[in-house]
């Protein structure tokens, strides 16, 4: 990794924080303007006092697609000049990733139109669903953006990587429960997308994944506790679907990679080992319980928390420092030893174990 590629990376990052500086507190007003709020309703799961502005989503999306869009042209007028002859030999496979970045826009443009549809009706599951495959289908055979585990057959692989896309949309939703947990942990999830990337050598995935963490964390600032502002369905949305796409993008589908086949399953399992757990863990207690699946309720890891006596805040600090843990173990991972992975196995599964033990005696039906 260059210089000049740091530079790139900390240039995505900072335009795209300024960007959602800016633009989040305009999307406040306009959510003032057409009274677009999260109003808390009795019988709920939503545990907020007060109507909340809820246009965090559309924030977060323009401030990422701005960012792109500025970045690309710049690139394009100005590479001879930010570039050597030799970095631009290295920099070769970008010009045929254009159609691939075009299908992701424009699937995560859909993604988040729809969840702002569903915050501001309330569309039925079934919609929801059917509107997340259609998007999840456009980044894979659009985009090409697969992964490959065990078996390269096609149809395999197609399914796989829309279910991956999938689960990470609906996990990432399932966090959004309390202020400034989902974000963080996207933004820390999007950092060590950066480094792993950045490590492999994938310049475009490294810039997208360092504008996605830009955007997620100027939108943080209005987010966190006590949050002025709500991402929504359209942001929790926008932000599962990249960080399905950049997770697989940086370590399933890379056909080229000497690092040994379990590296590609382990780093973004630990990355997003959080949000996956939270949601395996909601899901079995939803099907004990015998609830809808997609009802919201007060079973998940952050809720937990808190009924074991620690604050909202306190327990948004707890989950996000776990994240930081396993995003740590992740770049262990990645150096390809096998030793070491099966220790960062084991620490894993020993620390949700713990964290499972510690909440069994907790969990109610609410």
């Amino acid at each position: 990794m260059t210089i000049n590629l740091i530079f790139i990376y900390i240039a995505a990052f900072v335009s795209a924080t300024a960007l959602s500086l800016i633009l989040t507190p305009v999307s406040i007003k306009i959510a003032l303007k057409t009274n677009f709020f999260d109003k808390p309703q009795e019988g709920t799961h939503n545990l907020h006092s007060q109507a909340t502005p809820f246009l965090g989503g559309v924030a977060m999306f323009v401030s990422w697609l701005l960012t792109i869009l500025v970045g690309w042209l710049t690139f394009w007028l100005f590479k001879n000049k930010m570039f050597s002859a030799e970095m631009l030999k290295e920099l070769v496979g970008f010009n045929n990733r254009h159609g691939a970045l075009i299908a992701i826009i424009l699937a995560v443009g859909l993604i988040t139109i729809i969840g702002l549809i569903d915050d501001k009706y309330k569309l039925k599951a079934s919609t929801k669903l059917f509107g997340q495959i259609i998007a999840s289908l456009m980044v894979v055979f659009l985009g090409g953006v697969k992964m490959i585990i065990i078996f390269n057959n096609p149809i395999w692989v197609g399914f796989t990587s829309v279910m991956w896309i999938l689960v990470l949309i609906n996990a990432i939703n399932f966090l959004d429960n309390m202020d400034g947990l989902a974000a963080g942990i996207s933004a820390i999830a999007f950092f060590f997308f950066v480094l792993i990337s950045a490590i492999n050598g994938q310049f475009l995935i490294a810039t997208l994944a360092a504008i996605c963490c830009g955007a997620t964390v100027g939108f943080w600032f209005f987010n966190h506790t006590p949050a002025r502002i709500f991402m929504g369905d359209s942001g929790s949305h926008f932000l599962g679907m990249l960080l399905a796409v950049i997770s697989m993008a940086t370590t399933f589908y890379d056909s080229n990679s000497n690092l040994p086949i379990y590296v590609h399953f382990l780093v973004p399992l630990f990355v997003l080992g959080v949000p996956l757990f939270d949601a395996v863990a909601v899901m079995i207690i939803r099907y004990k319980l015998k609830t809808p699946f997609h009802i919201g309720d007060h079973n998940h890891l952050s809720h937990r928390f808190v009924r074991m006596g620690l604050t909202r805040k306190s327990a948004v600090l707890i989950i996000h420092l776990l994240t930081v843990l396993l995003g740590l173990s992740s770049l262990l991972i990645l150096c390809g030893k096998i030793d070491i992975a099966i220790i960062a196995i084991a620490q894993g599964l020993m620390l949700f174990a713990v964290i499972s033990i510690l909440q069994y005696c907790v969990i109610k039906k609410k």
